[in-house]
């Protein structure tokens, strides 16, 4: 048997809260192991807990989603965060990008595409539903000559072709394949450019290659 998808709910409407965790119970491989109603109570969680998931809400009293992902992903890096909330304002998505996000999904979308987000950063993947890489892409642009973003890294040519695969949304396994490499080498050869560009995930490689010209839209 498979192991479960360990996942925190933090959320703080106790409605919408039961509504996702009665939808997510019904999948088979995923284990709800706690529940949250601020970012505080959730940073106390990972004390007792180890999830493999967050689903994060931004507007939680006492600290903020995008808070409490940013201490997440500078002390347990292991968990991968997805931001599921009402917010559609570019500021607040590039602010969780910013804060190692690896997914963005209203709830005002299909309950579906929170399964599609699980299944997407546990396979290496970051996901964000189509609505908000439209406004993750405008808002990339629209700061391209004023953002301070700018340093000289050389990469690869094994490196410049993950790099706009990445622009191109293709995600681990379609890099593969197109590259003729296996799945563990593209997960290898991203992490190395995270590192080298000091990003927290794949939002971070698009930004710097649109803004370096690494990649025309």
């Amino acid at each position: 048997m498979s192991k479960k998808i360990k996942i925190i709910i933090a959320e703080d409407h106790a409605l919408y809260r039961d509504g996702l965790k009665t939808m997510l119970k019904s999948q088979s491989d995923f284990d709800i192991i706690a529940e949250a109603e601020n970012g505080s109570i959730l940073i106390k969680l990972f004390e007792f807990h180890k999830p493999d998931i967050v689903l994060m809400d931004i507007n939680m009293p006492i600290l903020n989603g995008i808070e409490a992902t940013k201490f997440i992903t500078d002390h347990f890096n292991e968990t991968k965060v997805i931001a599921i909330t009402m917010n559609d304002e570019r500021s607040s998505i590039m602010d969780m990008m910013d804060a190692g996000a690896n997914g963005y999904v209203l709830k005002s979308e299909d309950k579906e595409e929170i399964i599609k987000a699980i299944n997407s950063v546990m396979n290496g993947d970051d996901y964000y539903s189509k609505n908000v890489e439209s406004s993750i892409i405008n808002l990339i642009q629209s700061k391209k000559s004023t953002d301070d973003y700018k340093k000289t890294i050389y990469f690869n040519e094994k490196e410049l072709k993950l790099i706009n695969y990445l622009c191109e949304e293709l995600n681990s396994d379609e890099i593969a394949k197109t590259m003729f490499l296996s799945k563990k080498t593209i997960d290898g050869l991203r992490l190395k450019i995270k590192n080298e560009l000091n990003v927290r995930n794949s939002i971070g490689i698009v930004k710097y290659a649109i803004k370096n010209g690494l990649y025309k839209i």
